[in-house]
């Protein structure tokens, strides 16, 4: 036992005294030097889920810049087996060019110059396409959602660390999590998300999913997945165990007034498997599939935000990403210290919310909603413009792309 942990106190010395700091300050430059210096950037986009793709917006930007190359590359989506046919048949529907890559080969099979991947989570990728095996290769990280909780264990994975550049929203998140960041924030950048420019689009710029719903209200029940004990630690948003059930019965008690969307987490539906069974599981969706002012949206869900009404929802990237549309929202809590371990910037956004504690104040959100009631419409509107707008007077996709060559704002990064 004595041996294991010198040796383990080894390893750690060894790896944050030497190996890191040599690869982030000797390595990495000479890489990055080469790949500025190169006409062309070849920049691969590792894509396995669909409707967690939300750099659509940088792809579509850097086909039309003269220094980029963007290659989409689609290989076994691990967390959702199968998930990868949705975002091909995606791509050939969109006229996309795209490659796939063999999850038994490491990343240089398509000779990248640099790699994006959207999570840092090694159980989600294929080994052979996790950084640790292309190293040789300068990662960039941009995430699929917004920054939400501040936990070490999620900031200082593998992949935070040995990344090249990584994207945050706004300076406030930048900051607070270079204060618990291993490698003290070196490679953050500030450049907001390409959703947001997505996001602050106007409505007119999306397909209305909803379809002919009678001139009801429209509003959306997007629980988390996070449910019982199956979960990460501070990461226990879902409260769909509690609410699950009495939300359709909402659904059925104001059949006449409001038209209700089911918007599970993708990860929602295995996690019921586990906990309910399939019978069950399979029970409650169709019950979704049966309402005659009711649907399941599983697919892309930017429209979905765009021309509903109001929202129901546990997810923690909701909590801004929502905010967007300008209408009213609950987040359904199973505690008081949800907002705990929150950034600053997400806190607030939290607390803009409603709140759902019990299952008269959904209810009464529902009724409210009906009504035409909003009374914190301007505080979140104010907030939108403060905190959720990219920087530098620039789209988050023009930034990420000055960041990557080294120009403008981002000349010394």
């Amino acid at each position: 036992m004595e041996s294991r942990s010198l040796k383990d106190r080894i390893w750690t010395f060894y790896w944050f005294r030497i190996y890191l700091p040599a690869f982030q300050k000797l390595y990495l430059p000479l890489r990055v030097r080469k790949l500025r210096n190169k006409k062309k950037v070849r920049f691969l986009f590792v894509l396995q889920n669909l409707p967690q793709w939300k750099t659509e917006p940088l792809y579509l930007a850097m086909l039309q810049h003269p220094r980029f190359e963007p290659i989409l590359g689609i290989t076994d989506c691990i967390e959702i087996p199968g998930a990868e046919k949705e975002m091909e048949a995606y791509c050939q529907s969109k006229g996309y060019e795209y490659i796939y890559l063999d999850p038994k080969k490491p990343l240089k099979q398509a000779h990248p110059d640099v790699v994006m991947f959207q999570k840092p989570y090694k159980k989600q990728v294929s080994p052979e396409h996790f950084v640790d095996k292309n190293l040789s290769i300068p990662i960039v990280l941009v995430p699929y959602g917004m920054g939400t909780v501040l936990e070490r264990w999620i900031l200082n994975r593998y992949m935070l660390l040995l990344c090249w550049q990584q994207y945050h929203e706004n300076q406030s998140i930048n900051d607070e999590k270079a204060k618990i960041h291993l490698g003290h924030g070196q490679n953050f950048r500030v450049t907001g998300l390409p959703m947001m420019d997505i996001l602050c689009q106007s409505k007119e710029h999306f397909p209305d999913p909803w379809g002919d719903t009678g001139g009801k209200k429209r509003i959306i029940y997007a629980p988390h997945h996070t449910i019982a004990d199956i979960h990460d630690k501070g990461l226990a948003f879902s409260t769909f165990l509690d609410n699950g059930e009495f939300v359709v019965e909402m659904a059925k008690r104001y059949e006449k007034e409001a038209y209700f969307v089911f918007k599970p987490h993708p990860l929602l539906y295995k996690k019921l498997l586990e906990y309910w069974g399939k019978e069950k599981t399979d029970a409650y969706y169709n019950q979704w599939r049966s309402l005659s002012n009711g649907h399941i949206e599983e697919g892309e869900y930017l429209g979905l935000f765009k021309h509903s009404d109001a929202m129901i929802h546990d997810c923690g990237s909701f909590t801004v990403e929502y905010l967007y549309t300008g209408k009213p929202v609950m987040f359904l809590i199973n505690d008081e210290h949800h907002g705990d371990n929150l950034c600053t910037y997400m806190k607030e956004a939290f607390e803009l919310h409603e709140m759902g504690r019990c299952h008269a104040d959904i209810e009464q959100f529902v009724k409210n909603v009906i009504d035409g009631k909003d009374p914190r419409k301007e505080e979140r509107d104010e907030f939108v413009k403060r905190e959720l707008t990219p920087p530098h007077g620039k789209s988050a996709c023009e930034n990420i792309m000055n960041a990557i060559l080294g120009l403008n704002e981002y000349a010394k990064s």
